[in-house]
């Protein structure tokens, strides 16, 4: 199993916190988060990290030291993590685990994740009497029907036409908040497919 790590953005929905740092070098005690990742990441037999950089690129590779691959992304002011991640596609090979770097989380989840039976999975927080601001990133999963669990959907503002709402009140889904996926050969053709789509139609950039 390998680690893709997209730490290219600025980090705008963490500017007063992070200032004029990336994201990922924002301090939580000892440690920036993406450091604390990748520890997490090697406490559950990962080594084989990427890290995709960008707004700060020197600094981060400095943090993480020798030990990982880089990749560029030469244009993350034009470009969002979909695009970071399509950049390590060489990478995907028969199976990863994918997260942001702004993403801070206990070390257990990780490993309930990587010893899910399902071998495409989403890591994701729920909260139940609370609503989602725009800017979080929102995942309509299936509450009923023949397949529970199931992910729908999922964006950072308006998810058909209800924003910052826990449940979709057309179809009884209710949102979550997307926190790391783990990928198979399955997903990862679908994954190539639709961000293939996806980066071409939205960015007008060649996926060559």
């Amino acid at each position: 199993m390998r680690a893709i790590l997209l730490a290219a953005g600025k980090g705008t929905r963490l500017e007063r916190g992070a200032g004029e740092r990336a994201k990922c070098l924002l301090k939580l005690g000892e440690l920036t988060i993406i450091e604390r990742q990748i520890f997490y990441l090697r406490q559950s037999d990962i080594e084989d990290i990427v890290v995709v950089v960008g707004f700060q690129s020197q600094q981060v590779r400095q943090v993480c030291g020798a030990g990982v691959q880089y990749i560029e992304n030469p244009i993350y002011q034009e470009t969002n993590s979909l695009y970071s991640l399509w950049l390590a596609r060489h990478f995907f090979l028969d199976g990863f685990v994918v997260m942001n770097t702004d993403v801070f989380f206990h070390p257990q989840l990780l490993l309930d994740l990587l010893t899910a039976r399902y071998e495409d999975a989403l890591l994701v927080g729920y909260r139940e009497d609370n609503s989602y601001g725009d800017e979080e990133m929102k995942v309509k999963i299936s509450r009923n029907g023949s397949e529970p669990g199931r992910w729908r959907e999922c964006g950072h503002r308006e998810i058909r036409g209800l924003r910052g709402t826990n449940t979709d009140r057309t179809t009884g889904y209710p949102y979550q908040r997307w926190w790391i996926a783990k990928l198979g050969a399955q997903g990862i053709s679908t994954l190539c497919e639709t961000t293939s789509l996806a980066c071409n139609r939205n960015a007008g950039l060649s996926m060559d």
